[in-house]
Order: structure tokens, then C-alpha cells, then sequence
């Protein structure tokens, strides 16, 4: 576990993760930290107000963290069939602020059934947020070195030889979104060059040779994450009955709330040809039909069938009954 035992610093991982909580004003409660390892990151969270619980299998880690004054449990997170009943009798009864996953979703080797029990238990403790870190293994070194044939394997880093799960930002998304997760805010950690930026003399990875600028133009060009070391994010649970079998992509950037009651066809329809003809496609559309009568809901996914199946399969209808002006719309913001 030594090689393990890191300290807090404000530029890594720990620190922006800190500084996410910090900007979401959680307030107080009860901060559980999942396979904490030797718990860098909870003293900062103390000094802040937030009570601390650390859940790790290694005995040394557990020691470290105990031997510091705070609390922590054994906990083994690949007994999947008990791990939620174990969170929530840790928690017992208390308020949780957020749970956090740094580096531990890639050590995880079966990821569908651990994150289908830490989404039960966060459902029982009232669905806190859920503030991950997750190694890029798409950082330019990487990717530029795969391109020469070299995947080196090291003691820790982007590609430590215990990990069993690799993610870039699509996949993390993807994964996380199949059980409900949608990012709430991230604060990814940059770093360049890596720890894979190795040995000096390959031409792939040093930006001074032309086919290392070649390279890094090629991977900035794709996404913004070619540099980023740590995948950072916070993330809301806002679908509970998502599971494995969920096929859901990456989040739209936004959502577009619209509430009609049907009885203005062509008005809607100029409303919806407005948003068909945008030229970015990365929105939704939450359509929330407000009234008793299920024929206008039909009418008015008919109406939304008309359009290029590019738009219609974006808009969500929902049918709503009773209450105010205001109760589609909550719905559709719950949606």
C-alpha cells in the first residue's frame, strides 16, 4: 500500500475535488469516502465542517487513517451483493453531504454490479451527490505512445498495473449514465506532461519533433481532454430505476422545458420547427401535456413524429394531470 500513501495537495485530484464541494455549498453532514485508501482528502473536508467516514479493505490504509484521529470501516467493495446494506448501516442514520470515488472505479472489476449497489444505497441516504475521479487514459502521452506500439505499465499513474478499467470522458459518461448519474459540474485536473511521457528520445510524445506536433494536433483537434490527467466530476442521481440494462449516451448540453395543453397545434408546431431548425443538435426537449384528456397527449406525439427522426427522437412528451401552470413544468424539470 505504500505506494499508495499520497498527500493532499490543492493541484491534484483531491484538491479540485475539494474546491467542486466548496462551489456547490453542500453545506454540513456526513461525507463517505469509498475506498479512501489513506484518506488524503479528509482533513481538508474536517477543517470544513463535514463529518468524515472512510470505507477501505487494506489494513495499513485503515490504520494510517485511524492512527490520525478519524473513521474509517473495512469494507470490501467487491462483495457487491451486501455492499449496499453495508453503506447504509455505516451512515447509520446520519445526513450524507456527498459520497466520493477518487481513483476507484477503475480498480473495480466488475463495474455494472458495484455501481448498481452504490446507486441502491445512495437512494436509501436520499440520493447525495457523488464526486468522482477517474485517470484519463486517453491523455495525448498515452494515445501518442500506443500509436509506436508501447502501453508501459507502472506502479501508479494513468496506467498503474492494478487497474482493471479504463476510461476517457465518453465512456466515464456512458458508464455512469446507465445507472442514473448526470454530471452536475467537473473541475478535471490538467497535467502535462504525464507520468506516461517517457523515455524522452520517442519522437511520438516530444512536441519539438514533427511528427510529436502532428500528434498533439490531431488529439487537441478531437476533444478538450487531450491534457487532462484526472477525470473530476460531481455528478446528481436523478434516475433511480436505471440499471444495467439502461442504454443511456452522454448527457445533452441542455434541455429545453415546454409545457402545452394541446389545444394550439399550429402554435406548437412553429415552436417546434424553431428548435429543429438550430443548427447545434446537442439539446433536448422535455414536452409536458398538461391535461386529462390522453388524445391530446397522442396528438401531440404525432405531431412530433412529423419532424426529421434527427429532432423527433430528442423530444421526451410527458403527460401530466392536474394542478397549476407550474406542475408540468416541475415534472418536466424532475424528468
Amino acid at each position: 500500500m505504500s505506494e499508495y500513501h499520497f498527500n493532499f495537495a490543492w493541484h491534484s485530484a483531491y484538491g479540485h475535488i475539494v474546491r467542486m464541494i466548496e462551489q456547490l455549498s453542500l453545506g454540513s453532514g456526513l461525507v463517505i469516502d469509498i475506498g479512501c485508501g489513506t484518506a488524503p482528502i479528509a482533513e481538508p473536508l474536517v477543517e470544513r465542517g463535514f463529518e468524515y467516514l472512510g470505507l477501505e479493505l487494506d489494513e495499513d490504509a485503515l490504520a494510517t487513517v485511524t492512527g490520525r484521529g478519524l473513521t474509517a470501516v473495512s469494507i470490501d467493495l467487491r462483495h457487491t451483493e451486501s455492499l449496499a446494506r453495508a453503506i447504509v448501516e455505516q451512515a447509520a442514520g446520519r445526513q450524507v453531504a456527498a459520497f466520493l470515488l477518487i481513483d476507484v472505479l477503475e480498480h473495480i472489476p466488475d463495474p455494472d454490479a458495484f455501481l448498481d449497489a452504490l446507486r441502491t444505497a445512495m437512494v436509501g441516504l436520499g440520493r447525495p451527490p457523488l464526486f468522482v475521479s477517474v485517470p484519463n487514459a486517453t491523455h495525448i502521452d498515452v494515445a501518442a505512445k500506443l500509436l509506436t506500439g508501447r502501453w508501459d505499465m507502472t506502479p501508479t499513474g494513468l496506467l498503474d498495473r492494478t487497474h482493471v478499467g479504463f476510461f476517457g470522458d465518453r465512456r466515464l459518461t456512458e458508464v455512469l449514465g446507465r445507472y442514473g448519474w448526470r454530471e452536475l459540474a467537473r473541475n478535471d485536473f490538467v497535467l502535462d506532461p504525464s507520468d506516461q511521457h517517457f523515455p524522452a528520445h520517442l519522437a511520438s510524445i516530444d512536441a519539438g519533433t514533427p511528427l510529436g506536433a502532428f500528434l498533439r494536433d490531431v488529439r487537441v483537434a478531437a476533444d478538450e481532454f487531450a491534457t487532462v490527467n484526472q477525470f473530476v466530476r460531481a455528478y446528481v442521481l436523478l434516475d433511480t430505476t436505471a440499471g444495467p440494462g439502461a442504454e443511456t449516451g452522454p448527457s445533452p448540453f441542455l434541455s429545453v422545458v415546454m409545457r402545452t395543453t394541446g389545444n394550439r397545434p399550429v402554435a406548437l408546431a412553429d415552436a417546434l420547427t424553431c428548435l429543429a431548425a438550430q443548427t447545434d443538435p446537442d439539446f433536448e426537449v422535455v414536452l409536458a401535456v398538461h391535461g386529462h384528456d390522453p388524445e391530446r397527449a397522442e396528438e401531440v406525439r404525432r405531431l412530433v413524429a412529423t419532424f426529421d427522426p434527427t429532432f423527433a427522437w430528442r423530444v421526451r412528451v410527458l403527460t401530466v394531470v392536474g394542478g397549476g401552470r407550474s406542475r408540468p413544468l416541475n415534472a418536466a424539470l424532475d424528468e
